[in-house]
Order: structure tokens, then sequence, then C-alpha cells
């Protein structure tokens, strides 16, 4: 068995006794909005928190095809914990960036870190920045921060004199407020950060203005972490409508039976199963330093996020009219599959990009 294969069922392990679809709604409705104690356990007991930090502040040291395959397991129940956010984008940026000296609390799940960036149209990355430095302070507004409100350390893109610098901001800094924001998914909460003069002495993560390449790396590996939990949503969506038609019954028969919901089903797999072959490909082009894995990460990006829609949708809509209520968890893929199909630029973004690459080969 691959190290991968093992850190998924061990992740799978833990998910089904911790995350059912009645513990994740329950979660959703109460004040916190997300799960601590499952964080806890799933971060610091099993280790999860650390697998992309090197092994020098504690972490595991592993790659990308690790975290892709704890990405979809949590992709199967959207259980809402800041997994993402801290230990695979968070971390993959300080990793990119030079920020090692930030990583040991993060790998130990002692801290929670997300990235804070976007402004208020919610641009592309990285020039649609909500922070900047002004006189030795930072300044502006981040919109749009995922878990931005539980969150303990901001790692912060901002615009300044010499270029795009990033900055490791603490939750209790001076001048910074955070406004928890509703939001579509509610299994991943969002927030605003207010940069009032806030002081960043010591805060530089890396060179000065020199922080755009490794960033634009470090999401493009990302991107493709959000893609494997995106295949976990599709597949789980596919599970539960094929049981369902095996079990509800129309003029005498399962109307799994009918020749209109099988070819529905069979386009649903097809879309899975392209899916997998997308992130198979990037994974590959990552591991193995293919000039064109930036291509690659972007290709399964915008594919990824444009079939995860598409099953959420069928899983409704082949749930009938069960499948249009709150009660029902298909609407919360539904949410999720929309909501992360924006949170690394949208998928039309990675298209173009793809077009660029392919031109330009």
């Amino acid at each position: 068995m691959s190290e991968a294969a093992a850190i998924s069922e061990a992740a799978r392990a833990f998910l089904k006794e911790a995350a059912p679809f009645d513990v994740v709604r329950q979660t959703t409705a109460t004040a916190e909005g997300w799960a601590p104690t499952q964080w806890r356990t799933f971060a610091s007991e099993l280790g999860f928190a650390g697998l992309a930090a090197p092994e020098s502040v504690g972490g595991a040291g592993l790659g990308v095809a690790e975290l892709a395959a704890v990405a979809e397991a949590l992709g199967e129940t959207l259980l809402p914990i800041p997994w993402f956010e801290s230990a695979a984008l968070a971390t993959l940026i300080l990793n990119e960036a030079g920020g090692e000296a930030h990583l040991g609390k993060i790998a130990s799940g002692e801290a929670i870190a997300t990235f804070a960036a976007r402004d208020q149209s919610g641009g592309l990355l990285p020039e649609a920045l909500g922070a900047r430095v002004e006189g030795g302070k930072l300044c502006g507004t981040a919109h749009y921060v995922p878990f931005g409100a539980q969150a303990d350390l901001f790692i912060v893109a901002a615009r300044e004199a010499a270029g795009l610098s990033l900055f490791a901001i603490g939750r209790g800094a001076p001048r910074l407020s955070i406004e928890p924001r509703t939001s579509l998914d509610l299994t991943r909460p969002l927030a605003t950060l207010n940069f009032d003069n806030v002081p960043i002495d010591g805060a530089q993560v890396g060179q000065p203005g020199k922080s755009a390449a490794p960033l634009m790396r470090a999401l493009d590996h990302a991107s493709v972490v959000l893609a494997a939990e995106q295949i976990g949503g599709m597949q789980r969506t596919l599970d539960e409508v094929v049981a369902y038609a095996k079990q509800r019954v129309q003029f005498g028969r399962a109307i799994g039976s009918f020749q209109a919901m099988k070819h529905r089903f069979a386009d649903m797999k097809l879309a899975l199963e392209a899916a997998r072959s997308a992130l198979s490909w990037a994974l590959e082009a990552l591991a193995t330093n293919d000039p064109e894995a930036s291509l690659a990460c972007a290709g399964t990006r915008a594919y990824c996020s444009h079939a995860y829609l598409k099953l959420a949708a069928e899983g409704i809509q082949l749930h009938g009219g069960i499948g249009f209520t709150w009660e029902h968890h298909a609407h919360l893929f539904f949410k999720r599959a929309r909501s992360s199909s924006t949170l690394l630029d949208p998928p039309a973004h990675h298209r173009e990009r793809v077009a660029a690459g392919v031109l330009d080969s």
C-alpha cells in the first residue's frame, strides 16, 4: 500500500465515525459554525495538520499526492474544519515563500492558518489584492477569507512599491479587525479582514516585493489539492444518487431501472472518471517536475470545478422532491461545488491559462 493510500484509509476511518451528515448539518447551524473538537483530533492527534510541513518543524515532509488523498476523503463528508486552508493552502504558500519559521504551530495543529488576499471585486490573483503596504504598515481589506474568523494566523498577500509581498499576521495584531460573513457554503465559512495600519515588523515572509512567483506556484499546487476535494464530493454524490435510485420505486419499479436514469448515471460516471484522469495528470506532472506542470494544474482545476457543479446539480435533480429540502444533504454538495469553483480563481480563468499554454507550446 502506498503512503497516500494509507493516509487516505486513516482519514476515511476517522471521518466515517466523526462526520456523518447529521453532525455536519448540526455543526453548521451552531454559533461556532465549524467543528473544533473534530479538528483537534484530526489535526493534532492524527497528525493531518502537518503532512506538507517539513520534518525540521515537526511535519511529515510529504507532497501534493498525500494532501490530495486527505482532501478527497474530506470532500466526501464536508466536515467543516479548516484542513484545506491551514494544512494545505497556507502551508504550501509558506513552503514556497520561505516561511518555515511559522510552520511549527501549524504542523502540530496548535494554530490554524489561512490565506488572505482578495479585494472586494473577487478578481484574479495576484492582481486583485485587498491589502497594501503604506508607510511601513499594512492597510486595506482582505475579503472572502476562508475560515478567517477561526484562524490564528493569516498569510496576507499585499502590494507594496517593490511588488507583491507576503506577511504572516497573528490574530491578535494591533488594529486588525475580523468580521465573519454569511456565505453560501456554510461548511466553509468566510470572513473579512480589515487592516488599519497593522504593524508588519518581523512579519515579512520571503523577500520584499518578490513573492508573486512563489505564491502562484503554491496556488497551483493547492489547486490540485482542491480538485481532489471536488472529486471526493463528486464520488459521494454519485454513490448517494445510485443508492437512492435502487430504493425509490415508481410504477412498480426501482427508478434506477429506467433507461433515462441509467443514461444520466453514465454521464455522471464519465465526468467523474475524466476528473480523476485530470488529477492523475497533474499529480504526475508535479511529481516529475514536468515543464507543463502549471498547465496540468490549470486544466485539472478548470475541469474538476465544472464537473463538480454538474454532478452536484444532478444530485439534487435525481433525488427528486427530497433533494430540494434543507434536511437532505444534496444541497450541501451543490453549495460546496459552487464555493470551491471560485476559491482559487474561477474555471474560466484556468481555461484561458490552458489555452495560452497550448498556443505557446
